[in-house]
């Protein structure tokens, strides 16, 4: 299998089963499939739309666990480094914009933000807005911003970013999930991502894992490599 429905993990670009106490309610499964050792894997269907997942979150997921593998395997090639704003600017422009297509949600490149304001989710922080790292949006040229200039439309998603150098950077991480916790809870048909990228002192490949927030469920380990 090349990519992986909702409910299964991307380990080191490999997917396997996740347990969940969700079961599959509210997800809809083509077939299933022996794989080695006997163990099953569901295909899931073209997603549609419906309480449970929104079709365009599903078409996120699976993008960009695609384009996630192509950014760490091109910065290992390259013996590429970077802070985390470089790596920002390296996976929207590199591995995002060059995925926007009239076959899936992603058209255009204005549906892609870097440091774009968003609204704040409720019980968490003062400001009404905050730029965030990148920013996707279900529609070209989207804003936060309403006939009111209150930051009221919700992105599709919001995914944030760490960078560290051995043992410097991303220690602000903590803030991050909490936000994101708070904006999965607070938008129901929105999704968060926090991705840290690990560059070690000693010179071996960097590392990525990526967090995923989707209303009350939290996925920690949603895709490491």
């Amino acid at each position: 299998m090349t990519s992986c429905p909702w409910g299964f993990r991307y380990d080191g670009f490999t997917p396997r089963p996740q347990s969940s106490s969700r079961g599959d309610r509210g997800f809809s499964f083509a077939t299933l499939i022996r794989g080695r050792s006997s163990t099953v894997y569901a295909i899931a269907l073209p997603p549609q739309e419906n309480d449970t997942m929104p079709n365009h979150i599903f078409q996120l997921d699976r993008l960009l666990a695609r384009a996630l593998k192509e950014f760490v395997t091109k910065i290992r090639d390259d013996c590429w480094q970077g802070k985390e704003r470089d790596c920002v600017n390296r996976f929207a422009m590199g591995h995002l914009v060059s995925a926007c297509s009239d076959h899936h949600f992603l058209k255009h490149a204005t549906q892609i933000s870097i440091e774009m304001p968003v609204g704040k989710p409720r019980r968490v922080g003062v400001k009404k807005s905050l730029p965030k790292d990148l920013v996707i949006w279900r529609e070209p040229w989207a804003t936060c911003w309403d006939e009111d200039w209150k930051p009221s439309m919700a992105p599709l998603a919001v995914i944030e970013w760490k960078a560290s150098r051995g043992k410097k950077g991303g220690q602000k991480a903590g803030h991050d999930h909490a936000w994101l916790r708070a904006f999965a809870r607070s938008n129901s048909k929105s999704v968060g991502y926090s991705v840290h990228v690990a560059f070690p002192e000693d010179g071996s490949p960097c590392r990525i894992a990526v967090a995923r927030y989707f209303r009350t469920d939290r996925d920690t380990d949603w895709f490491t490599a």
